[in-house]
């Protein structure tokens, strides 16, 4: 008995027009053909920790991210970036001040963007729990940089961003967040209570008191956005990287491996993801669904182990039971890859805000999304086993092939949310 292989088939419809190049979004290192990027795992948690506080330039950078993800206008980012030495500031000259930021930029740019290798504190960085959420910042107390003991900061646990809110974030620093872990429980109040703040993040985990977990309001959003920012100051410049690979629609990991032609061509990119071998295949020219411009196909390849069987049961099992995940953009003959997406990724606010609007963008968020479903979502496990009966073995054949189409049924809901029903929806999108 054979189990079935999954192709992924969806709905598209036309895209749009050309559109022109945005200027990309602060803090990423950005495919600047198309925007698309994915990134190494976050860095453990070291021996000692450092409480940013208001006013530090990382601070500042991750208002103004903030800032520009909830679409405030350049007087209030200003405010909100300024806010917490407001007093300070008020007795200074306009000249003054821009001499004073000019020369705490020049200074701190280095922090900011790139961190020292031979760094020996990792910085908790918070936003305080008396803070209004867009403007007023609390100041910092009297020794309040001193070197904070190894809190009881959990190494596990917690959970992925949402999809539609990881793929809106994604888009707008130009970072993969799949791996990204947030803690919203009563261990993560507590924490937040000791640090009297609203939210604090720690390598790729963000922690968040009580009831501060909101991405689908203005004011969470805001929050989420500032604590994302630290994530992506907290990795090393050596980590922030992907591959970049031209013909090759889907952002490709930076630990896949490339395949070349005969032509030494790009042909796939092949690595693992939670275990699975995954194969992106470069972008292709043909038949499309009728109105389409390109689509992008996740098929699932089942293989069984070997087994033998003797006297009506199975006495030997060689092997394991694999999945082999395909990913592959396939474009109408001529169609324009820069068009403007005519919905999901590619219109929402983020999306035009950071500079990437176009199909091609839009069909390599399914595949960045693909992969952050199976980063996240271990596939279903084989369950046959050696002294079965025939019949029971087959039987565990039915319900592994059953396992892997609820996969795909859920892979493609979650995709769909992620990527088409989001910004502008798609028409088949449930409103």
């Amino acid at each position: 008995m054979a189990v079935r292989r999954y192709l992924r088939k969806r709905r598209r419809k036309a895209e749009g027009r050309a559109t022109p190049t945005f200027i990309q979004a602060e803090g990423s290192q950005h495919d600047h053909a198309e925007g698309n990027t994915f990134f190494h795992p976050a860095e453990g948690i070291q021996a000692k920790l450092n409480v940013s506080q208001p006013g530090d330039p990382q601070e500042m950078e991750a208002d103004h991210m903030a800032d520009k993800v909830v679409h405030k206008r350049s007087t209030d980012a200003a405010v909100s970036r300024v806010a917490k030495d407001d007093e300070k500031m008020s007795r200074r000259g306009k000249e003054e001040d821009d001499k004073m930021h000019k020369k705490e930029k020049d200074e701190d740019e280095k922090k900011i963007h790139k961190k020292d290798k031979d760094e020996e504190d990792k910085k908790i960085h918070k936003k305080g729990k008396d803070e209004e959420e867009h403007v007023a910042t609390k100041q910092a107390s009297p020794g309040a940089h001193a070197p904070v003991g190894k809190p009881a900061i959990p190494k596990s646990g917690g959970e992925s961003l949402p999809p539609s809110t990881q793929a809106e974030m994604s888009s707008s620093f130009g970072f993969d967040f799949s791996k990204v872990r947030i803690h919203k429980n009563e261990e993560a109040h507590q924490l937040n209570e000791q640090l009297q703040a609203q939210a604090f993040t720690h390598g790729g985990d963000v922690y968040f008191n009580k009831d501060k977990f909101n991405p689908h309001t203005e004011a969470g959003k805001w929050l989420l956005a500032h604590e994302l920012t630290h994530v992506v100051q907290q990795k090393g410049p050596d980590e922030v990287q992907k591959k970049d690979v031209s013909n090759i629609s889907t952002p490709v990991p930076e630990d896949f491996t490339l395949n070349l032609d005969k032509k030494k061509e790009v042909e796939s990119a092949q690595g693992k993801i939670n275990g699975v071998t995954v194969i992106i295949k470069r972008d292709t020219r043909g038949p499309v669904e009728a109105g389409s411009q390109g689509h992008t196909s996740f098929d699932m390849t089942p293989s069984l182990p070997k087994r033998t069987i003797v006297k009506g049961k199975i006495a030997t099992i060689t092997g394991d039971a694999t999945v082999l995940i395909t990913i592959r953009t396939q474009y109408r003959p001529g169609a324009d890859t820069k068009v403007t997406s005519a919905y999901g990724r590619g219109t929402t606010e983020a999306d035009k805000a950071a500079g990437n609007t176009s199909l091609r963008f839009h069909e390599g968020s399914h595949g960045l999304d693909y992969m952050g479903y199976v980063q996240n979502n271990p596939l279903p496990a084989f369950e046959g086993k050696v002294g079965m009966t025939v019949a029971e073995y087959n039987d565990a054949i039915r319900k592994f092939d059953k396992a892997l189409h609820d996969y795909k049924d859920a892979i493609e809901a979650a995709d769909t949310a992620a990527v088409e029903c989001v910004g502008k929806p798609a028409s088949f999108c449930k409103h």
